[in-house]
């Protein structure tokens, strides 16, 4: 019995010790202090055990803090390089590279883990080596592409529309590695390609040039009478012959004043586009068309928030078509009783230049014949106040100058006057109905044909 409970006694102390020896294992000497080795990067990181998925969020962790060290790695190999001529500061160059590298930090190992009770401990490194070739791997190959599209983009001559992607794509592929040689054998030469490229980018707003036929227009404000411009886009290549751009993607827009016409468009396979200014709608008398390169048709294929940036900062030159905006021209043609009229006429006159409206007695300087037709008769004698009345109807047409065709009219009847005297009250009935028209239905007339949008 007294044995038994000795090997009972022994079992349970070696069990003790045994539990002991595992809560005291030894707390590894990277948790307080990082390693440091040259041929690694390296990130320790400590997360509560509560969170979830607590050793994910420590990869993730560890992952960042690697490439924040590589980021400062390239930082300091993009000093050696100019960056800032491009506009672009260097700072978002390393934030490129460093998100499209951030794909290679799969490889990092866990080297050691370490847990308490409520923390854990982690120890990840990425071989430089390993890394380095990777990215150099992964360089050569868009050396390669790039060195290609260079040469399409040469091939490609006159044709600058489609040599134009080839420059931004290959441009696309080595951004992500200007912190790495990019150097290139082409025609004789050691070239950077990044350099060599992005120095063909800038040098094309010197190389397209517009023309416009006619240099300046003249038109009407309002008035529908489409007018159109030759534009034409030249490219002038090494040789300084000029070449038409033919598919070349172009961008219209109104500097000044405002009108209608295509916002956009492509040039024929002359490099020309004729762009029809279907109409003015504002009577500035200086107004000004501007035509330029549409970027966003090649920005929209890129997926390099760096070129596109790149692109942005290219200014190309542009066209500027100045428009001499008159008013439209009105004859009054204006008759009371089939007779010339009086000087009511003057009234319907002051109103139309109200509206911004020229006035011309001449039907061939016109753009629009207003006629208006009153003609009165007499009415009734009112003995109860002495008084003779008479009406007046309006007739009132709006017509196209050169085709005579009637755009819009209105009538207006028994438009009433009352007088001491017959003749006096068919006299004033013009007044009354030169009044009557001039009171709104002159105006609406003019707003639904001669100012309709």
């Amino acid at each position: 019995r007294q044995m038994k409970i000795v090997k009972i006694t022994l079992l349970l102390i070696i069990i003790w010790m045994l539990c002991s020896c595992s809560f005291s294992k030894a707390v590894p000497t990277w948790t307080k202090a990082e390693p440091i080795d040259p041929a690694f990067y390296s990130s320790v990181v400590n997360i509560n055990k509560g969170i979830a998925n607590y050793k994910d969020r420590a990869f993730d962790n560890a992952v960042k803090n690697i490439s924040m060290q590589i980021s400062v790695q390239v930082d300091a190999q993009l000093s050696l390089i100019d960056t800032e001529s491009s506009g672009i500061p260097r700072s978002e160059f390393v934030s490129q590279i460093q998100t499209s590298s951030r794909a290679l930090l799969t490889d990092v190992q866990l080297t050691g883990t370490y847990e308490s009770k409520k923390e854990y401990w982690a120890y990840y490194r990425l071989s430089k080596d390993i890394y380095r070739s990777q990215r150099m791997r992964r360089r050569d190959l868009a050396v390669s592409q790039a060195l290609g599209q260079l040469i399409q983009y040469d091939n490609a001559g006159s044709d600058i529309a489609t040599g134009i992607p080839l420059l931004l794509e290959a441009l696309e592929q080595v951004v992500d590695y200007l912190d790495l040689d990019l150097s290139a054998d082409y025609l004789s030469q050691r070239i950077n390609l990044y350099n060599e490229l992005s120095r063909r980018l800038r040098q094309l707003p010197l190389q397209l040039t517009f023309s416009a036929d006619p240099s300046i227009l003249e038109m009407v404000a309002k008035q529908k009478t489409e007018k159109r411009i030759l534009i034409t886009l030249n490219y002038k290549k090494d040789d300084q012959q000029n070449y038409g751009c033919d598919h070349f993607p172009l961008v219209f827009r109104f500097s000044r004043g405002s009108g209608k016409m295509p916002l956009s468009g492509m040039t024929d396979s002359k490099g020309q586009y004729l762009l029809p200014v279907e109409r003015i709608t504002s009577f500035e008398a200086n107004q000004l068309i501007e035509v330029g390169i549409d970027k966003s048709h090649y920005a929209k294929r890129l997926t390099n928030p760096i070129i596109r940036k790149l692109l942005d900062t290219i200014v190309f030159k542009h066209a500027q078509i100045p428009i001499r905006v008159g008013k439209p021209k009105v004859c009054l043609q204006y008759s009371f009783n089939d007779s010339k009229g009086t000087i009511y006429r003057k009234v319907l006159q002051d109103r139309l230049i109200d509206m911004d409206i020229d006035i011309t007695d001449s039907p061939q300087s016109a753009d629009y014949i207003i006629e208006v037709k009153i003609v009165s008769r007499p009415g009734t004698y009112i003995s109860a106040l002495n008084l003779h009345s008479a009406f007046g109807d309006v007739y009132c047409a709006i017509k196209n100058a050169r085709s005579g065709e009637i755009i819009i009219s209105d009538t207006i009847q028994n438009v009433k006057n009352n007088a001491p005297r017959m003749l006096q009250a068919e006299t004033d009935a013009e007044l009354s109905a030169v009044n009557a028209l001039s009171d709104g239905v002159l105006y609406r007339l003019v707003m639904a044909s001669i100012m309709a949008d």
